[in-house]
């Protein structure tokens, strides 16, 4: 305490004179005050107030604004409260506050550092030094151990062997701190630890330790342990407490030990103790024996080995024969067994040592002798053996048809258990299988052993039996459990003795025609051919041949499958019939025949041919007529199954057929044809005038379902020549069902129109006779003729030739009902004195009384009617103009107008067309002055409007040219008609339509266009 004392003054001076210092040295806060606290106090108290009035005086004391810890988490457990005190959270604990360090030397304090702001807004720093009392309340801990610590000890360890044991440690003071250790609970006991250790510097400070006295064996002790405690000098005193464990690890120091058997130990042991189960032996214990070492770990873990003399021969060594090995009932128990089957017969007894030795070091190792005898018992049992040739056998050959007698084997009969020969006469042998064609000849040996011959006694057929089973069975007559039984199989060996044989003697199959080369001929069921040669290979080896003319187109393999070898067609020939013959290959000799019959199946190869198919089919109908059938199509086909002959026909597609009027597709509309009779049936009505005749092709052909053979392939459109196709014509007859018109001619409408285009007159058609050599007050005779231009012909497309050439008759045009308009009257002419007739073109007057009128009009019908039943006709009203020249005296040159001729008188004819009631007048009383003027006027008109027309024609040429290629297929066949022109002679055709009238040379007439009432009779 005196040394406390002396350091707390030095720390006061030199706090002290630290304050002291010049004021560029380092500053250093001064010390207010040093107090004592004891540790585990929870009222601690300290009033600053005064302390700092001292320092600072009692103005600035009291004016201070605060006063703080410089830093609150280092000051802690201390804390200022707000009277300015410092007091205490909890309680003081002295080894926590001072755990990191303390600023005292030796002694524990907390030294706090006080911040006081003053109200002149400055800073004072001063230090509160506290002294913490130490309190015992600390015990001993032995830090790096929790409860418990290991020590180990070897025991070979010798006396004075000292053990350093953990030391404790205090957090109280020195004075309260470890003062000695003492030892308690010693295991095993007292007395043993006391025996063998002694605690030594148990007194503070020093090291506590152990010491070894005596030596240890871990045999006897393998563990030994205490309660090391640790105690303090405080009051009262603390004791700190920890528990020790002494592992005494083991030194090889003890021997195993074979227990149970003593030197010289002899087992007796049958030879019947070995045994099979399932073909394998079943190991037999023989002994069972302890082993004993002391010893731990691998000093402790011992093996047993058998070791035999090292002079017995390697075969009859007792480690090949037995063995040791543990047993599960413990760690020390150990047994003896068989490894093979032990005879008596080949090994009498066993000498060996059994050596246990441990797995230390180094190694201890002890050993005991044993003796095994084997005892002899009848537990063999009879060897049979069959010998032939100088080998064993179990199986031997015997020719077939050998006479009987035959030795075929030796019979060797042994029994190991018999030691005598006299005692192989208690064996006896028969057989039990065989024994109607074999029998036993026994035979005098030497030895211990018993034999026989083996002999036949019947001869053997190959193919009756190949094999025989001998079954020789030997007994101990002294032991009946003593018997064995031996089988030897005897094989008969074949000769070639038996001929091929067939299963039937007549095959059937079938094939169809076309078949390819090497086709397996398809036979019956249960008609395979197949030989059988009852000999065994190779005297069985068989050859087929087909034999017989019909044989050709067929071969046969080894197998005995047939194979098509040529042609076969059913049309030709429905089946063939040969022999084939099985022959041995080993031996011509030995032969067999039988028959086949192969049926050709008939296979659709042939397609349908139409019956005259090159030259083709032609068919007429009437036109307007439907529903009927008016031809058939014939064909036949080669094949004869009716489902294969059947035939289907259909109209083949007229794209790209290249045939004349093919490529009307109308012909599928109003044209079937049956599939099955092939009948051609008109479905629609037929319009001549607008198709004269169909073209089309007809296919005959198998039905879809119908599965062509291969090689052949159905026929297509696309083969014009095939005779599955023919082409069919079908010309349409014309009926008169169409009235005759009176149609513009192709000459007056400049040939832009065609014969098919029919502009039939207007309304009202009106034709003017003008200066046309009538003259006043004149009449016309039938001899004269005054004719005019009529510009319209017949036509009747019924009057076109139909394909039988037959031409309608054409049909007539009359005028009926004449009636003559005068002074506003009509005045039927009925007394013929007004008569006119149509001639090429032309209406002529015929008969005309002489009238004194400038003027004569004249209404009629125009009928246009057909000559033959039924009758048609369209009738048409027409308007005759007759206007009278007065006779004029004769002008040099003619007729300006062009005109050629003329009447007796040398009158020039002159004519005008009025059209639509308007006319043009060219008279001739008229001045010659006035008719030049006229005609050069006429002659640059008409240059004028030629030039016009032909530039207009050229244009319109090729535009109709080649609307004329589109409509070629819609034209009537009809002819072309020339039209006439003025003072030439004129050209018809009189076939293709009617005309009016003829041309006069000398005449002329105007032909007037209106719209005339057209009346179609019927």
């Amino acid at each position: 305490m005196r040394r406390l004392a002396v350091q707390h003054s030095l720390v006061l001076v030199i706090l002290n004179f630290l304050q002291f210092l010049p004021c560029h040295s380092v500053y250093s806060p001064p010390l207010l005050a040093t107090r004592t606290v004891r540790e585990g106090t929870t009222a601690f108290r300290m009033d600053l107030m005064p302390l700092l009035r001292s320092q600072l005086g009692d103005a600035q004391a009291d004016s201070a604004r605060r006063i703080s810890f410089f830093k609150e988490k280092e000051a802690y457990p201390f804390h200022i409260l707000s009277d300015g005190q410092i007091g205490l959270q909890g309680a003081l604990d002295r080894e926590q506050v001072c755990r990191s360090g303390s600023p005292c030397p030796e002694q524990c304090c907390k030294l706090l550092r006080i911040e006081v702001r003053l109200a002149t807004s400055q800073t004072r720093e001063f230090y509160i030094r506290l002294l913490i009392d130490d309190v015992n309340d600390s015990p001993p801990n032995f830090e790096n151990h929790i409860d418990r610590v290991y020590l180990s000890l070897s025991e070979d360890s010798r006396p004075g062997y000292e053990l350093e044991l953990p030391a404790a440690s205090d957090a109280d003071t020195p004075e309260n701190g470890v003062k000695e250790y003492k030892i308690s609970n010693k295991l095993p006991d007292n007395v043993t630890f006391d025996r063998h250790f002694l605690l030594i510097d148990s007194q503070w400070p020093l090291t506590p330790k152990l010491r070894l006295t005596l030596p240890v064996d871990r045999e006897e002790t393998p563990e030994m342990g205490f309660i090391f405690l640790a105690v303090d000098g405080g009051e009262p005193q603390l004791t700190g407490s920890l528990s020790v464990l002494i592992e005494i690890k083991d030194v090889n120091d003890d021997t195993p030990r074979i227990l149970d058997f003593e030197p010289g130990y002899t087992i007796r042991l049958n030879e019947t103790t070995t045994s099979f189960h399932g073909g394998s032996y079943s190991r037999q214990q023989v002994a069972r024996f302890r082993v004993e070492d002391r010893d731990s770990n691998d000093n402790g873990r011992v093996k047993c080995d058998i070791k035999p003399p090292p002079s017995v021969e390697p075969r009859l060594r007792a480690d090949r024969y037995f063995e040791v090995k543990p047993m599960s009932g413990g760690p020390n128990l150990w047994e003896l067994k068989t490894l093979l089957a032990i005879d008596y017969e080949q090994v009498k007894s066993f000498s060996f040592h059994i050596v246990a030795s441990d797995f230390g070091m180094p190694r201890h190792s002890s050993s005991v002798s044993v003796s095994i005898m084997v005892q002899n018992i009848d537990d063999h049992l009879i060897s049979i053996t069959f010998w032939n040739g100088g080998d064993r056998r179990d199986r031997v050959e015997l020719l077939e048809n050998s006479p009987s007698g035959l030795k075929i084997a030796s019979v060797e009969v042994k029994d190991p258990d018999l030691e005598l020969k006299s005692e192989y006469g208690r064996l006896h042998c028969t057989l039990t299988s065989g024994a109607g064609l074999f029998r036993l000849e026994e035979k005098e040996v030497f030895g211990l052993t018993k034999e026989f011959n083996l002999r036949t006694v019947a001869v053997f057929d190959r193919e009756q039996r190949d094999e025989h089973r001998v079954v020789v069975a030997c007994q101990d007559s002294m032991n009946s459990a003593a018997s064995s039984t031996a089988t030897l199989t005897v094989a008969i060996s074949d000769v070639n003795d038996c001929p091929p044989e067939f299963s039937r003697q007549l095959y059937r199959g079938s094939v169809p025609e076309n078949s390819s080369r090497r086709k397996i001929v398809q036979m019956d069921a249960g008609n395979r051919i197949q030989a059988v040669d009852r000999d065994a290979f190779p005297n069985n080896r068989i050859v087929y041949k087909l034999q017989g003319p019909e044989a050709a187109p067929f071969s046969i393999d080894v197998q005995g499958n047939i194979l098509v070898n040529g042609e076969l067609d059913y049309e030709d020939q429905k089946s063939y019939r040969f022999n084939v013959t099985a022959v041995n290959e080993n031996n011509a000799s030995m032969r067999s025949v039988a028959g086949v019959v192969i049926d050709v199946i008939d296979v659709n190869d042939n397609p349908p041919i139409i019956v005259e198919y090159d030259k083709g089919y032609r068919f007429n109908v009437q036109e307007e007529i439907s529903d009927i059938i008016i031809g058939r199509i014939n064909a036949t086909d080669a094949d004869t199954l009716p489902e294969n002959s059947r035939v289907n026909f259909r109209i083949l597609t007229a794209d790209g057929s290249g045939l004349d009027g093919f490529g009307r597709r109308e012909a599928d509309r109003y044209f079937r044809i049956d599939p099955n009779s092939g009948d051609v049936r008109v479905v629609a009505r037929i319009d001549r005038e607008q198709y004269q005749y169909f073209q089309f092709r007809v296919l005959a052909e198998n039905p879809s379902s119908l599965v062509l053979a291969p090689g052949s392939s159905r026929l297509s459109a696309s083969e014009p020549g095939s005779p599955s196709v023919t082409t069919v014509t079908v010309y349409v007859t014309n009926i008169n069902d169409h009235p005759p018109r009176l149609c513009q001619t192709l000459s007056s409408v400049g040939g832009q129109q065609t014969r098919q285009t029919c502009n039939e007159p207007p309304q009202l058609l009106r034709v003017q006779f003008i200066d046309s050599g009538i003259f006043y007050n004149r009449q016309v005779l039938p001899e004269e003729h005054r004719c005019t231009l009529f510009d319209y012909e017949i036509r009747d497309p019924d009057d076109f030739a139909d394909s039988s050439g037959f031409q309608q008759p054409k049909a007539v045009m009359t005028l009926e009902n004449i009636t003559e308009l005068r002074q506003g009257a009509r005045h039927a002419v009925t007394d013929g004195s007004v008569q006119f007739r149509f001639d090429s073109q032309q209406l002529c007057i015929q008969r005309l009384p002489a009238n004194q009128a400038d003027r004569e009009i004249y209404e009629m019908i125009i009928r246009v009617e057909d000559p033959s039943e039924p009758r048609h006709r369209r009738e048409y009203p027409c308007v005759v103009t007759i206007v009278r020249t007065r006779p004029q005296p004769p002008v040099l040159g003619g007729d300006v107008n062009g005109g050629r001729g003329g009447q007796a008188g040398g009158v020039g004819g002159n004519y005008n067309y009025e059209r639509g009631g308007h006319r043009t007048v060219n008279r001739l009383d008229e001045g010659p002055v006035e008719r030049r003027n006229f005609v050069i006027i006429v002659t640059l008109v008409t240059v004028v409007v030629f030039i016009i027309v032909i530039v207009f024609a050229f244009v319109l040429f090729f535009y109709v040219k080649k609307i004329d290629r589109t409509m070629d297929n819609k034209e009537f066949e009809a002819e072309a008609v020339t039209m006439p022109l003025q003072g030439q002679s004129a050209t018809a055709v009189p076939n293709s339509s009617g005309t009016v009238g003829k041309h006069h040379p000398g005449g002329g007439g105007t032909l007037a266009e209106a719209m005339p009432l057209m009346t179609e009779v019927s």
